[in-house]
């Protein structure tokens, strides 16, 4: 068996480092559908430590404002984005209500 093993903190099971990197960038490419990103074997969520190992800046960029958009929108209670097409920032619900209803 050859290759570089890829062995995660969360859970310690070890995956050949291409097939850990394979299923991330998988999750990077399906935006949302993929997070959070999980142990095949085990299903415990990778941590930010493996994400950032096997991933680029960019991908790792891109996989952190696809788990940002999936919480804001299971939170809708909490937060909102802005409705300023040009706006990508998010802001607290209880913050904007303070703010003369930012979202209204």
């Amino acid at each position: 068996a050859g290759g570089k093993a890829h062995q995660l903190i969360g859970c310690g099971h070890r995956f050949h480092h291409e097939c850990a990197q394979r299923q991330v960038l998988s999750a990077v490419e399906s935006k949302q559908a993929g997070l959070p990103v999980r142990c095949a074997s085990c299903a415990v969520p990778f941590s930010l430590r493996d994400l950032s190992t096997l991933l680029s800046t960019d991908d790792m960029l891109e996989l952190c404002r696809s788990a940002l958009a999936k919480y804001v929108d299971e939170h809708p209670e909490e937060l909102r984005w802005c409705p300023t097409a040009t706006c990508s920032q998010v802001a607290s619900i209880r913050e904007a209500d303070e703010n003369r209803g930012l979202f209204q």
